[in-house]
């Protein structure tokens, strides 16, 4: 540590900020300073459907929701589709968990981020399923078929009633559009739930 109990790592890899997901400050907090590149004019950019599900099988085999056994995760959340099993829709269609992590993205920045807002990393998560309209995209790579559902649940679940901000952004955090679970309002139901954040 550097005397404050803040670890500084020595090896390893910083977040890539660049990513959408990756926040270099909180999603909901300004950044005055422009250090996140997901931010503008001092506000992030990021919206809901940035958040990235290619980890929708690890985040769900770590829930409990598939089965015990590591090992057949990936072939479970792509084949067994009966509606009964807790990985699926009520239509027999896989659910997915997309997130976004808060960290700072260097030593310096930890003690900053330890000051500033009193902590050090956030993960934001939502869940979503396809409901019983929505083409599913090959799920034969998990992460790839992860990210492509997340992206047509976001779409059918767009707020249609304010064109220029059809996503949840980081102003939402502070006057949400939804709570809990939105339906799609379109002709293709499509289920998607108000993002939380785990400090």
């Amino acid at each position: 540590t550097d005397g404050s109990q803040i670890p500084i790592i020595g090896t390893g890899t910083w977040i890539d900020a660049s990513q959408p997901y990756l926040f270099a400050i909180p999603w909901t907090q300004p950044d005055p300073t422009g250090k996140d590149p997901q931010s503008s004019a001092g506000v992030s950019t990021a919206t809901l459907a940035d958040l990235d599900a290619g980890l929708t099988v690890q985040l769900l085999g770590l829930s409990g929701i598939l089965p015990a056994d590591p090992a057949i995760h990936a072939e479970t959340w792509r084949s067994d589709r009966r509606p009964g099993q807790p990985w699926n829709d009520s239509w027999g269609r896989p659910l997915v968990i997309a997130y976004g992590l808060f960290q700072p993205t260097s030593g310096e920045d930890v003690i900053k981020a330890k000051a500033q807002y009193q902590i050090t990393r956030i993960i934001y998560l939502s869940g979503g399923a396809p409901g019983p309209d929505l083409p599913l995209p090959s799920l034969t790579d998990t992460a790839v078929g992860g990210r492509a559902l997340w992206t047509a649940i976001t779409d059918a679940c767009a707020l249609t009633d304010r064109p220029a901000r059809p996503q949840w952004d980081a102003a939402d955090w502070a006057s949400a559009p939804w709570k809990g679970v939105r339906v799609s309002t379109g002709n293709k139901r499509a289920f998607l739930s108000a993002p939380i954040e785990i400090r």
